[in-house]
């Protein structure tokens, strides 16, 4: 048919002028940018803003740059740069009418106008130290394969989690504790098994247990013999370096005790809460003539909150520094770097974790390896150097540094040795150790955190199996591992502070109980004071449920599961963290997640996959810790980042840790409100099967902690010492069914693995029915109660109930 186009114009002409809205001259006007190039010096701030279009007619602006270690940007459009180099700045600017528009500028960042003048001529801080291995000097091992650690005879074995054969024994609160937790004194856990304070009794154990009765000293070969090889830390003074610059001898190795004239003055910087702070200032010499391109700054204005928001999500350098064994040999570093199956760190693989979304690096070291044998716990300066590099290859790509003592080859369990002499050489040693450290890193700038242990701290210092002169305390003398833990801690954080300096300000990480949230939750573990507020926070490791996170064999008789994520998962997962935001994060302390990870199956020797669900795994734990005041730090050994191809070895992962890190960087800061007002806990918990279900706290300013325990629950995290006649008000405000409330302050251990109210009645307080819109009160007596101790209940007569409930504890 043909069609009468005249007539059809005429038509659409009167429509346009019946139906036009009124004409604005900037609607037909793109927004822009009020700068298409930014050229900047390190350490500058720009602002950037919206041309041609008023606040109205925007919805929402976002500002995000290609290479965040250059440059970085926040909403509102303040770019700080970083390090040298180019990059580009994308704004993306959608309209209320649903336009969208990419607006792009080009940045060039130079050289600060500051330059250190004892900088190598020529150097890159991206270069590294001359002389270093490249990766691809390493021995070959296939990708994401696991890592390696060593047989008694000295040839690496690979592995993944340690073989399994018994279920785990449960501690008094009804958590899975081992008797043996690691390996013997020489030769370690190559620390690719996921928290081993987790792990069965004698997991992590060779078959062919080396002699552990010497003392750390003793099983140090003494490094008398010049290292004439090409390791990293042997060469990271460069021989180029001028005269004048070089720093004197006898300054490199600190002395063990502080001295106030040798602290020079913390180099603070006023700086707006929350703003990261570029940690360049170009190329120059440590004092200790190690390459380092870190301005060391310690910002004033910003706290422990700020600093693991901007920590975002990180990794370890997991089975690297921290590998022992007295089969190593002593002659240079890169033996016990490269020990238990990792390639020699270079700069370029921490480049690559940064490009991965890595924000931040935990760096576990064993410092007695090299250590002479004299008595004086002196650090090997090799080792020193060599640790200094790495940490440098972090800072150099702008990310947040950890270090700590790790396992260490053991000597954590001479604190609880029968002997005496011993006990307080084990002291001596932290002490010495830790002044050295501290000493040694105190020019540094607040990128660099120092944590006080490992998972050592706590029942570890009383291990047999990590010394067999150890098992001083009784095996139930809890009360004493909890006091020894917090006077460890609170060592650490004196030591550090008295050295003053950027040490007086330096954040600090303080290991919790086992690293294991219950028994870090417990009102037994103390934070230490500090001289300077808000600048502590504290570390657990998370490998729940260890059926999935560490056990690796199918067989493995107590459990093994190939795959997590139902919405049971889930909620038990954000459970278990919520314990750390409430004793914790609501309390003034942010946490760290110093490891999470997932092992894989074991098909054969040397032969694993990767289990199902792990990248929802990872997700889970990320998205809560970010959006609760924790930093998330992966432990990895190759698996997920590849070490020698640097790449990660998972697409799914590959995407999931770049989201990871934009939710990190954009999402906003919420500090919660430090208060003491009372005991309260608003949740739901679920009875089902005459057993506890779930327990899942839905109010984030909860102040103490319902957890499912067995067969029933336990309430923990209350001080009774503060009550003369507390009373416990229960509201049930709706649920599925009724059930009998039966509240006691016993639980029978019987079943180490099943804990249960006593049938014969021992301990019952109270028994009361609730059911939706119920409130009962309960008076507690406080008679042969502790301080500390929790009280348990149980939903009975019923075979499923499913409520909310909200709990208090008042003064009667």
């Amino acid at each position: 048919m043909r069609k009468n186009y005249k007539s059809i114009s005429c038509l659409l002409t009167a429509a346009l002028v019946l139906t036009a809205a009124p004409f604005h001259a900037d609607a037909l006007t793109k927004p822009k940018l009020n700068k298409k190039k930014l050229t900047m010096r390190v350490g500058q701030k720009k602002k950037l803003a919206i041309k041609n279009k008023k606040a109205s007619q925007i919805k929402k602006i976002k500002f995000t740059v290609k290479k965040k270690n250059i440059a970085r940007v926040n909403k509102k459009g303040v770019v700080t740069a970083l390090n040298e180099g180019n990059t580009k700045l994308v704004c993306k600017v959608t309209l209320k009418n649903k336009k969208t528009y990419k607006l792009n500028c080009k940045i060039t960042v130079k050289e600060a106008e500051s330059t250190v003048s004892t900088a190598t001529p020529g150097a890159s801080a991206a270069a590294g130290v001359a002389g270093t291995p490249a990766a691809s000097t390493a021995a070959s091992v296939k990708p994401g394969s696991p890592s390696m650690k060593p047989n008694a005879s000295g040839t690496p074995v690979h592995t993944d989690a340690p073989d399994v054969t018994q279920k785990p024994s449960a501690g008094p609160d009804g958590s899975i504790t081992p008797d043996n937790t690691d390996a013997p004194a020489d030769t370690a856990k190559p620390d690719n098994t996921p928290d081993t304070s987790k792990a069965p009794a004698d997991t992590a154990k060779p078959d062919n247990t080396p002699d552990t009765s010497k003392a750390p000293a003793d099983t140090a070969k003494p490094d008398n013999t010049p290292d004439t090889s090409k390791a990293p830390a042997d060469t990271a003074k460069p021989d180029n370096t001028p005269a004048a610059s070089k720093t004197p001898a006898d300054t490199a190795k600190p002395d063990n005790t502080p001295e106030a004239s040798k602290t020079p003055a913390s180099t603070d910087t006023p700086d707006t809460p929350g703003t990261p702070s570029p940690s360049s200032q170009g190329p120059h010499l440590s004092a200790n003539g190690i390459l380092t391109s870190d301005n060391g700054v310690m910002r004033t204005g910003i706290d422990a909150y700020d600093i693991v928001k901007e920590m975002g999500v990180g990794t370890n350098l997991g089975n690297t520094l921290e590998s022992c064994g007295t089969w190593i040999d002593t002659s240079n570093t890169s033996n016990y770097e490269t020990a238990w199956g990792q390639p020699v760190t270079t700069q370029e693989m921490i480049d690559g974790m940064k490009a991965a979304g890595f924000d931040s690096i935990r760096i576990p070291v064993a410092w007695s390896n090299m250590m002479a044998d004299d008595g004086t716990y002196t650090i090997n300066e090799k080792y020193f150097n060599r640790v200094e590099t790495v940490l440098n290859y972090a800072l150099n790509a702008d990310m947040y540094v950890i270090i700590n003592i790790h396992f260490d080859s053991g000597w954590w369990a001479r604190f609880g040795s029968k002997t005496e002499q011993e006990r307080k050489d084990a002291m001596t040693k932290y002490k010495t150790m830790w002044t050295q450290i501290a000493n040694r890193f105190q020019e540094y700038s607040d990128r660099l955190i120092f944590e006080s242990a490992n998972e050592e701290l706590g029942t570890r210092l009383n291990s047999t199996d990590d010394y067999k002169g150890s098992g001083y305390y009784a095996k139930d003398d809890l009360d004493s591992l909890y006091k020894l833990t917090n006077e460890i801690n609170q060592t650490f954080v004196d030591i550090v502070r008295s050295t003053g300096g950027n040490n007086a300000r330096r954040f600090l990480l303080i290991a919790g109980y086992d690293t294991d949230i219950s028994k870090t939750c417990d009102l037994r573990y103390k934070m230490p004071t500090d001289t300077i507020d808000s600048h502590l926070m504290v570390s657990i490791h998370y490998y729940s449920p260890a059926t999935y996170c560490i056990v690796d064999n199918p067989k493995n008789s107590w459990g093994y599961d190939a795959s997590w994520g139902t919405d049971e998962d889930i909620k038990a997962l954000q459970s278990e963290l919520s314990q750390m935001r409430i004793s914790f994060v609501n309390k003034g302390y942010p946490v760290i997640i110093g490891e999470y990870g997932v092992a894989d199956t074991k098909i054969s020797e040397n032969n694993f996959v990767r289990k199902e669900g792990r990248d929802l795994f990872f997700r889970s734990v990320c998205e809560f810790a970010l959006e609760n005041n924790m930093c998330p730090i992966l432990w990895d050994c190759s698996r997920v980042f590849d070490r020698r191809n640097l790449t990660m070895t998972n697409e799914a992962e590959k995407a999931l840790y770049i989201e990871m890190n934009e939710k990190a960087h954009h999402s906003e800061l919420v500090k919660p409100s430090v208060s003491d007002d009372g005991y309260h806990w608003t949740g739901t918990v679920a009875n089902s099967n005459w057993s506890a279900s779930s327990a899942s706290a839905s109010d984030s300013n909860s102040t103490f902690i319902i957890t499912k325990n067995g067969g029933c629950f336990t309430i923990s995290g209350i001080d009774w010492s503060v009550f003369k006649n507390p009373v416990l008000k229960l509201t049930c405000k709706e649920s599925s069914g009724s059930a009998l409330f039966r509240l006691a302050n016993q639980v029978d251990t019987s079943n180490q693995s099943w804990h249960h109210l006593y049938d014969n009645g021992t301990g019952v307080i109270s028994e009361k029915n609730i059911s939706s819109g119920s409130t009962i009160s309960i008076n507690i007596p406080l008679d042969d109660m502790t301080a500390t101790q929790n009280l348990y209940f149980a939903l009975a007569n019923s075979s499923d109930f499913n409520g909310t409930i909200s709990v208090e504890v008042v003064e009667n």
